[in-house]
């Protein structure tokens, strides 16, 4: 992808390149619920602990937990949570998860677990940053040719080369040809590019 890039720009603007095609993907990323972002995990719960483990090393956002039964967990922002959970988590109290926060330690659960149980998580995966040259983007390979004419978009911005408003118009069908192929049934969502992006 870096190579496909330069072929706009000189080799002494590759670290640059990797910059756009970083902020590209992002942007890309960002500018819809596609489905290529989704990802299934399995966590498990611990008998007499809150903390679950098995946290995906690529969670972005939680969509939903549930139980093997089929239950799904309530989301309590960490100060309710606490408000609500905070007496029987210090005396110990354990039952069978029934609601869960996000905070810096990770994903918690309340009550205390009382047994050693699997629960499925359903979650929005984050975008992760090319760094080695041999990276692969997350963006799907079909669509990379859309990344890197963004890329070439944000590069001819920032050095103030005029033509760069012709990739836009090719990153625009791209993202069209992404909504038909990886969005679910939406009618008429917001469109991204001319929107969001304003090429730099």
């Amino acid at each position: 992808m870096q190579n496909a890039v330069l072929e706009r720009f000189a080799e002494n603007d590759r670290p640059n390149v990797k910059r756009w095609l970083n902020l590209a993907g992002a942007l890309i990323w960002d500018s819809a619920s596609w489905t290529f972002k989704k990802g299934e995990a399995t966590l498990t719960s611990t008998v007499g602990d809150n903390n679950l483990t098995g946290e995906p090393s690529d969670l972005g956002a939680v969509v939903g937990i549930w139980t093997i039964r089929g239950e799904r967990l309530a989301y309590y922002a960490p100060a309710a949570f606490h408000d609500f959970y905070r007496e029987s988590l210090a005396t110990g109290v354990q039952a069978s998860p029934e609601s869960y926060t996000v905070s810096s330690v990770g994903l918690q659960v309340g009550p205390l677990a009382a047994a050693n149980e699997n629960l499925f998580l359903l979650y929005e995966k984050h975008y992760t940053n090319l760094s080695g040259d041999s990276d692969v983007s997350a963006i799907p390979p079909a669509y990379h040719w859309v990344q890197v004419a963004a890329a070439m978009s944000i590069g001819q911005s920032n050095q103030q080369d005029p033509t760069g408003s012709l990739q836009d118009n090719v990153v625009a069908q791209g993202i069209a040809s992404m909504r038909r192929e990886y969005l679910v049934a939406v009618k008429d969502a917001p469109e991204f590019w001319g929107a969001t992006y304003a090429g730099g």
